[in-house]
């Protein structure tokens, strides 16, 4: 490649999902990217105070409540909800497969699904099922396989739970043959599903991440090979024989013999040298500028420079995942102070995407309740609300301070009407007015 194709290749971003969810994965190895994910994840499920969960069903009918409760306990909510945080976050889609016991009605849950296998079916902006792709031994004697050259096994919608971040209107769309149907002609009946998928928190900084990965391997390959440099050591050897040169050369050559070992997997730089005992006197006579030992160094220079296009394209990372640098130790201080604020409260983006990672979990969670009530014969109107921890930020911290101002306003005209007025007064027509 030229430098135009190379920089054209680093910014055209593939959107096959199979490729965005792998290089996705890529990007949770690296440790910027794998501790924003963990903050997302950290944030958007605390436990609360007071009820020292962090998932709760609330509902005004009480039995309702206690049952669904009951059932996210069963399935140890309060453990897996972190990871479905983090997968979500990292991947912007992640599915739960379940499996319901038709005895018991129990309902099993399967979270470790590989997200880029299982596509969420839409058709007139209703989910009508999922289409799983069958990675088994023996699926080709199963089914056929469908026009997109993917063997499939369609399942209703109660067979999955979908968490996803919306955050585009962009969709695939899938054509499937509807099995025993044909057209006029003959041919299996195809019909056209919208797959609808999610968006990757880390979605933004996909090509940013690329180049920054680009310049440190090209800044770590040229300090390696910039590293290594020659000591040149010129002995003074008059009018010496050929052979008294070779004896002079070899002596001082056994002074400062030396092994460099490098190891590849470990990546552990060994090196011995095989110097002379401390104190232990050289001898080197010279006589006529014969015997004299000089030495130079070739290489070993290094444009510490070469950091700041680094440090440019971090700070393009930083802003595209919305964390402060100082909170992932990248500078010595935070703004506003650690201990005075959470991350929630000192930028109100950040506080902003992890609610968008709660919306997710909350829709995902009712849809996973909603498939619990209907399998234990449950009324289709039952109404309950699923409750996170929200995080606490600046924009509610400022409604707190106006209505904590409008308060004492309140509270002063009060007791100034009181001293007017007195018993003539009637406080519960002020208090109504003044809150109205």
């Amino acid at each position: 490649y030229n430098v135009w194709q190379l920089i054209s290749k680093l910014r055209d971003l593939n959107n096959n999902y199979k490729y965005k969810y792998a290089e996705y994965e890529a990007m949770a190895d690296d440790v910027i990217i794998q501790s924003a994910l963990e903050l997302y994840a950290d944030d958007s499920t605390q436990v609360d105070t007071k009820t020292e969960r962090i998932v709760m069903i609330e509902s005004e009918d009480k039995t309702l409540a206690a049952d669904l409760n009951a059932f996210l306990e069963s399935i140890e909510i309060e453990s897996r909800i972190w990871n479905w945080a983090y997968s979500v976050s990292q991947y912007g889609d992640y599915f739960l497969k379940l499996y319901v016991d038709p005895d018991t009605h129990d309902i099993r849950i399967d979270d470790n699904t590989d997200p880029s296998l299982i596509m969420d079916l839409y058709e007139d902006g209703i989910r009508v099922g999922y289409a799983e792709e069958d990675t088994s031994e023996y699926r080709n004697l199963k089914h056929r396989s469908n026009p997109n050259g993917l063997d499939l096994i369609i399942s209703s919608p109660d067979n999955f739970v979908h968490f996803m971040i919306r955050k585009s209107a962009k969709y695939d769309i899938l054509e499937l043959p509807i099995q025993d149907e044909t057209d006029e002609n003959g041919d299996p009946l195809i019909r056209k599903f919208t797959v609808v998928r999610g968006v990757s928190m880390v979605e933004g900084v996909r090509s940013i991440f690329r180049i920054l990965q680009l310049l440190e391997d090209s800044l770590l390959a040229a300090r390696i090979a910039k590293a290594e440099f020659i000591r040149v050591f010129n002995v003074e050897v008059g009018d010496s024989t050929p052979a008294q040169t070779t004896d002079t050369i070899n002596s001082v050559k056994n002074l400062f013999d030396s092994k460099a070992t490098f190891d590849v997997n470990s990546g552990r730089y060994v090196s011995t040298k095989a110097y002379r005992p401390i104190g232990d006197p050289i001898f080197n006579p010279t006589r006529n500028g014969k015997g004299s030992v000089t030495h130079e160094n070739i290489g070993g220079d290094f444009q510490v420079r070469d950091i700041v296009d680094i440090d440019y394209f971090k700070n393009k990372l930083f802003s595209g995942l919305k964390i402060p640098k100082a909170l992932l130790g990248f500078e010595e201080s935070l703004p506003g102070g650690l201990g005075d604020n959470t991350l929630t409260r000192l930028d109100i983006r950040y506080s902003r995407s992890v609610k968008r990672v709660q919306n997710s979990l909350i829709v995902g969670i009712k849809d996973l309740c909603k498939i619990w009530l209907r399998v234990n014969n449950y009324s289709n109107d039952s109404d309950f609300k699923v409750v996170l921890q929200a995080p606490s930020t600046a924009e509610e911290l400022g409604r707190l301070t106006e209505m904590d101002q409008k308060m004492s306003t309140i509270s002063s005209s009060v007791r100034t009407l009181s001293e007017a007025f007195g018993e003539y007064l009637n406080l519960p027509k002020v208090f109504k007015v003044f809150f109205d």
